[in-house]
């Protein structure tokens, strides 16, 4: 059974929250081309995700996005933005088993859009 990766609509979002959507969906493209060279480019720091074994997992859908979730305990600069999500995804990539699970994504505006900074685990 092949599962094809589900895109968020970003018309259901305006603002800044639209542009970090796109950036999500931009993730979920990167995951399903398995491009490693367009992987860096999402990040603020794309240095530090060079040989990163991220790739080896195939991340299909992204869901129920919290732009306002509990921050406190985390390492978050006054211009970021945290965003809550939940993730369906293979690991390893091409494995028949989906394991869904909740992450924080940090973005950071920059000249070029937003960015993300970090992503817990």
């Amino acid at each position: 059974m092949t599962n094809t990766t589900t895109y968020l609509n970003e018309e259901d979002y305006m603002g800044e929250e639209q542009e970090i959507v796109q950036v999500l969906n931009r993730y979920l493209t990167i995951f399903a081309e398995n491009n490693v060279t367009a992987y860096g480019e999402l990040y603020v720091d794309p240095k530090s995700m060079e040989n990163h074994d991220d790739l080896g997992k195939e991340v299909i859908e992204i869901t129920n996005l919290d732009f306002n979730p509990d921050v406190s305990d985390l390492d978050v600069g006054a211009n970021d933005k945290v965003v809550e999500v939940s993730k369906k995804q293979k690991v390893p990539r091409g494995d028949s088993n989906i394991v869904e699970d909740k992450q924080m994504f940090c973005f950071t505006e920059t000249n070029e859009g937003w960015k993300i900074n970090w992503i817990s685990d």
